[in-house]
């Protein structure tokens, strides 16, 4: 065989993995879809930010993120409180952090509101984020949380200003 003959079995080799890639990660987000682990969201949803509007307090929200079960947010650990504030920092080794804090109260004020968004994350090509099907599973987890506490929360989605730096090399 000639050396087209080799460059054309490898480009069909390499075309055949992705594909294989392709089919596993849309099963694996049919599955997870079909147990409720995430849901289906808006292309770039974690560049908006979530405003969850509860009667729930910020204690009572916080010790039901603790009872939680998690499990399936492999690689993701919190941090109450920070810095004294109604705030949690979630850290993932996935190359993303997420940020639930208290944003203030309703006019009337009887409810909170809440705001749960991804204030950095590491990108792969074209400006997807690495362990994105996980950051929806973790925004899923929160919100499910949310409604355990108060079934009548109300979610409203904000876009984000986004700072940006381009690397040219």
């Amino acid at each position: 065989m000639g050396s087209g003959g080799w460059i054309a079995l490898m480009a069909i080799f390499f075309v055949g993995i992705i594909v294989i890639a392709c089919v596993a990660g849309n099963k694996k987000r049919a599955r997870l879809q079909e147990e409720g682990k995430i849901i289906k969201r808006e292309d770039s949803f974690w560049k908006s930010a979530e405003y969850l509007t509860t009667v729930s307090n910020y204690t009572e929200l916080r010790d039901a993120i603790k009872r939680a079960d998690l499990t399936d947010l492999v690689g993701v650990t919190a941090e109450y409180d920070r810095g004294g504030r109604a705030q949690v920092l979630f850290r993932c080794s996935h190359g993303w952090n997420g940020i639930l804090e208290l944003s203030g109260t309703t006019t009337d004020g009887k409810q909170n509101v809440y705001k749960l968004y991804f204030p950095a994350w590491r990108t792969m090509r074209y400006e997807v984020p690495q362990g994105l099907m996980q950051m929806n599973a973790f925004r899923t987890a929160i919100e499910k949380v949310f409604l355990d506490c108060d079934y009548d929360t109300t979610v409203q989605l904000r876009r984000m200003e986004l700072k940006t730096k381009t690397d040219f090399i």
